[in-house]
Protein backbone atom coordinates (compact mmCIF):
# COMPACT_ATOMS: atom_id res chain seq x y z
CA UNK A 1 0.00 0.00 0.00
CA UNK A 2 1.63 3.29 -0.80
CA UNK A 3 2.48 5.59 1.59
CA UNK A 4 0.31 8.78 2.33
CA UNK A 5 3.28 10.76 3.37
CA UNK A 6 4.81 11.62 0.61
CA UNK A 7 2.42 14.81 -1.04
CA UNK A 8 4.34 14.88 -4.96
CA UNK A 9 2.72 11.17 -4.68
CA UNK A 10 -0.35 12.12 -3.92
CA UNK A 11 -0.48 14.87 -6.10
CA UNK A 12 0.70 13.30 -9.48
CA UNK A 13 -1.73 10.41 -8.82
CA UNK A 14 -4.70 12.48 -8.08
CA UNK A 15 -3.73 14.57 -11.26
CA UNK A 16 -3.59 10.89 -13.23
CA UNK A 17 -6.73 9.67 -11.71
CA UNK A 18 -8.56 13.16 -12.72
CA UNK A 19 -7.73 13.27 -16.11
CA UNK A 20 -8.53 9.11 -16.49
CA UNK A 21 -12.36 10.45 -15.47
CA UNK A 22 -11.94 13.52 -17.45
CA UNK A 23 -10.90 11.34 -20.37
CA UNK A 24 -13.57 8.66 -20.23
CA UNK A 25 -16.42 11.56 -19.71
CA UNK A 26 -15.57 13.05 -22.87
CA UNK A 27 -13.85 10.69 -24.90
CA UNK A 28 -16.73 10.68 -27.30
CA UNK A 29 -16.93 14.08 -28.00
CA UNK A 30 -16.24 15.24 -31.51
CA UNK A 31 -12.81 15.49 -33.11
CA UNK A 32 -11.11 14.38 -29.45
CA UNK A 33 -7.95 13.52 -29.77
CA UNK A 34 -6.74 9.81 -30.78
CA UNK A 35 -4.06 9.48 -29.13
CA UNK A 36 -5.03 10.55 -25.73
CA UNK A 37 -6.36 7.37 -24.09
CA UNK A 38 -7.58 5.90 -20.96
CA UNK A 39 -5.99 2.98 -21.21
CA UNK A 40 -2.28 4.82 -21.42
CA UNK A 41 -3.28 6.80 -18.46
CA UNK A 42 -4.58 3.93 -16.06
CA UNK A 43 -1.39 1.72 -17.10
CA UNK A 44 1.01 4.72 -16.33
CA UNK A 45 -1.17 4.81 -12.45
CA UNK A 46 -0.91 1.76 -12.33
CA UNK A 47 2.69 1.42 -12.79
CA UNK A 48 2.76 4.45 -10.49
CA UNK A 49 1.32 2.61 -7.97
CA UNK A 50 2.83 -0.39 -7.77
CA UNK A 51 6.29 1.27 -8.12
CA UNK A 52 5.36 3.28 -5.08
CA UNK A 53 4.22 0.34 -2.84
CA UNK A 54 7.50 -1.36 -3.77
CA UNK A 55 9.40 1.69 -2.75
CA UNK A 56 7.64 1.87 0.18
CA UNK A 57 8.37 -1.54 1.37
CA UNK A 58 12.13 -1.75 0.45
CA UNK A 59 11.97 1.59 2.71
CA UNK A 60 10.85 -0.35 5.28
CA UNK A 61 13.30 -3.71 4.66
CA UNK A 62 15.86 -0.55 4.90
CA UNK A 63 14.95 0.71 8.29
CA UNK A 64 15.21 -2.26 9.75
CA UNK A 65 18.26 -2.93 8.62
CA UNK A 66 19.71 0.15 9.61
CA UNK A 67 17.73 -0.32 13.12
CA UNK A 68 19.92 -3.58 13.39
CA UNK A 69 23.09 -2.52 11.88
CA UNK A 70 22.85 0.41 14.48
CA UNK A 71 22.49 -1.84 17.82
CA UNK A 72 25.18 -3.83 16.12
CA UNK A 73 27.21 -0.62 15.76
CA UNK A 74 26.65 0.72 19.61
CA UNK A 75 27.61 -2.78 20.88
CA UNK A 76 31.38 -2.73 18.42
CA UNK A 77 31.63 0.94 20.43
CA UNK A 78 31.25 -0.46 23.26
CA UNK A 79 33.55 -3.11 23.55
CA UNK A 80 36.33 -1.14 21.63
CA UNK A 81 35.97 1.32 23.91
CA UNK A 82 36.05 -1.51 26.49
CA UNK A 83 39.29 -2.97 25.40
CA UNK A 84 40.97 -0.01 24.95
CA UNK A 85 40.74 1.60 28.46
CA UNK A 86 41.84 -2.25 29.57
CA UNK A 87 44.69 -2.32 27.05
CA UNK A 88 45.78 1.20 28.24
CA UNK A 89 45.57 0.06 31.88
CA UNK A 90 47.75 -2.92 31.11
CA UNK A 91 50.63 -1.21 29.54
CA UNK A 92 50.15 2.24 30.17
CA UNK A 93 48.84 4.86 28.15
CA UNK A 94 52.30 6.57 27.52
CA UNK A 95 53.59 3.02 26.53
CA UNK A 96 54.53 2.88 22.65
CA UNK A 97 53.16 -1.05 22.76
CA UNK A 98 49.26 0.40 22.63
CA UNK A 99 50.17 1.73 18.58
CA UNK A 100 50.22 -2.03 17.94
CA UNK A 101 46.51 -2.20 18.80
CA UNK A 102 46.02 1.24 16.98
CA UNK A 103 45.90 3.07 19.67
CA UNK A 104 47.38 6.56 20.12
CA UNK A 105 49.73 7.13 22.79
CA UNK A 106 49.36 9.50 25.40
CA UNK A 107 51.96 12.74 25.25
CA UNK A 108 53.04 14.27 28.66
CA UNK A 109 51.49 17.77 28.76
CA UNK A 110 54.50 20.04 28.46
CA UNK A 111 53.03 22.53 30.80
CA UNK A 112 52.81 26.23 30.48
CA UNK A 113 56.06 28.50 30.18
CA UNK A 114 55.85 31.36 32.74
CA UNK A 115 56.11 34.56 31.51
CA UNK A 116 59.22 36.44 32.14
CA UNK A 117 59.27 39.67 34.65
CA UNK A 118 59.16 42.04 30.79
CA UNK A 119 56.71 40.33 30.04
CA UNK A 120 54.32 40.98 32.85
CA UNK A 121 54.96 44.47 33.36
CA UNK A 122 54.16 45.33 29.10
Amino acid sequence: MPADDSKTYQDIKGKLENLSVGIKKHAADENYPTNISTATVEARLASLIQKRTSYDEAESIARQKYSAYSVDFDECEKLFSSYSTQLYGFHGKQNLVVADYGLKTYQKPTGRKTKTSSEKTA
